[in-house]
Order: structure tokens, then C-alpha cells, then sequence
């Protein structure tokens, strides 16, 4: 399952854009309909540092087991 921080705070989660505080009731049904869900978390280069944070703490909370950060290497390095 894709979840991505925008410059702005937003979340889309699994492509769909929804406010951040219902990212915790849209990761606990995924995780009951399967409890071996994977998770990985994209983040805008301008996200803030708190937004991103925010949906590691709901994936924490809600027992996420396998959740993964993808990275993007700057273009020229």
C-alpha cells in the first residue's frame, strides 16, 4: 500500500487524497482485511519532516509490521 506525503500536508493514500487524520482509520482496515500488509511511504522533497512522522506514528499505532521508506535520489548525484 502506497502512502504518500505532499509538500502540503496531504495524504494520498493508495493514490486516493485524504486529510492526514483519517490516514489511522484507512491503515487499521487495510491491516484487518490483511494483517500482512505492506506499507511504503513516499514523501515530497518539501513534506515536512512532522507530516511524515505523523503517518509513521498511525502506521506504529495501528500495528503495521511491514512498512518501508522509498527514496529518490537526487537527479546529478
Amino acid at each position: 500500500m502506497s502512502i504518500t506525503v505532499l509538500d502540503s500536508g496531504s495524504v494520498l493514500y493508495d493514490m486516493d487524497s485524504f486529510p492526514e487524520e483519517n490516514v489511522g482509520a484507512r491503515i487499521a482496515k487495510t491491516l484487518s482485511d490483511n494483517p500482512d500488509a505492506v506499507f511504503v511511504i513516499r514523501g515530497d522533497r518539501r513534506a515536512s519532516y512532522e507530516a511524515v512522522v505523523s503517518v509513521l506514528y498511525e502506521l506504529k499505532k495501528s500495528g503495521a509490521r511491514h512498512v518501508s521508506i522509498a527514496t529518490d535520489p537526487k537527479k546529478g548525484t
